[in-house]
């Protein structure tokens, strides 16, 4: 039916050509003149139709051309049509996606392509209330989401074969995020202990303060033994302390201590040891009163102050009363 409309002077238009769902159907509208859209090649990355989006895209549709809403083909396309994209070189304005998820023929492919291989997330996404939190007062809400480069991303994921392919393509190892955080610190954050070494031995920073390696992978409840035989500056076994004592890692916090990281330090404005110890994270609401008691024996000061009040006064507002006697 579709030749014998065609024969008898039926015009495709764009709308037919999105409405084509069979392979045979979309080359006769194509062969006839139809346009290829970048719409329907869309749509047809979308539902990971292949072999559609295969004849739009030899027909010229731009998987890269971006709708009233800011979106474009590769945004709504699904995980096998991505990955087929990428393999074609489409991937090199999307280098940080196909480097946080693994895809290292994507990633061989767009470098090959041109991509910059210190090519940063372009996606905005900023939160004022994270960038308050982390106590940076002067970013750029506009920069992007965190505004890591691809080398971060795949750092971050334990990518360690894609991070090899970006280094050699040029990729600097010690380009921070908006956070200030570099892909070893990354890396050590999700507890990826090769990807870490491999970087160090690029000569990459460890980093100093909160956010150190050390301070990192605290943060994220981490195992720090790996990390502890190197040497460590005060501020970030001070940090580090500070970190563990919020997950409440109790083995951490005795192998800190021993290192020689203060339970009395001051980190300005951030909570001590003994506050961070106190407040935990959200989802705890158990006494750690063996964690309190140890930060005591090495000096804590029970008359500190946190950004939330006396600390006697907070351990009574969660019901900690062991503690707050």
């Amino acid at each position: 039916w579709t030749r014998r409309l065609l024969r008898r002077g039926a015009k495709p238009t764009a709308e037919t050509v999105r409405l084509a769902r069979e392979p045979d159907i979309l080359q006769l509208l194509l062969a006839a003149g139809a346009p290829a859209t970048a719409q329907a090649l869309a749509e047809a990355l979308e539902r990971n139709d292949l072999r559609v989006a295969s004849l739009l895209l030899e027909a010229g549709a731009d998987p890269h051309h971006e709708d009233a809403d800011g979106c474009s083909g590769w945004d709504r396309a699904g995980d096998e049509a991505r990955s087929y994209l990428a393999r074609l070189g489409e991937g090199a304005r999307d280098l940080v996606r196909l480097a946080g998820q693994g895809d290292l023929d994507g990633v061989k492919a767009a470098l090959e392509k041109g991509a910059d291989p210190d090519q940063r997330e372009r996606k905005p996404g900023w939160s004022p209330r994270l960038a308050r939190r982390w106590a940076h007062h002067d970013l750029d809400l506009d920069a992007g989401f965190f505004h890591r480069t691809a080398l971060a991303r795949a750092c971050e994921h334990g990518h360690l074969e894609v991070a090899q392919a970006l280094v050699a393509a040029g990729a600097d190892p010690e380009a921070t995020d908006c956070l200030g955080l570099s892909p070893v610190a990354l890396a050590a954050r999700s507890g990826h202990r090769v990807v870490v070494e491999y970087l160090r031995t690029l000569g990459a920073s460890l980093g100093s303060g909160r956010l150190s390696v050390l301070s990192m992978a605290a943060a994220r409840g981490q195992d720090l033994d790996w990390l502890l035989h190197l040497v460590w500056d005060q501020a970030s076994l001070d940090h580090a302390l500070a970190q563990s004592c919020r997950r409440r890692c109790l083995q951490s916090v005795r192998r800190l201590l021993a290192q020689g990281a203060r339970a009395n330090a001051d980190l300005g404005e951030h909570d001590g040891p003994l506050a961070c110890a106190v407040l935990g994270l959200d989802e705890d609401y158990s006494e750690p009163v063996e964690l309190i008691e140890l930060l005591l024996e090495h000096g804590a000061d029970p008359e500190q102050q946190c950004q939330e009040g006396p600390l006697p006064e907070l351990a009574f507002r969660y019901g900690f009363r062991t503690l707050a006697k």
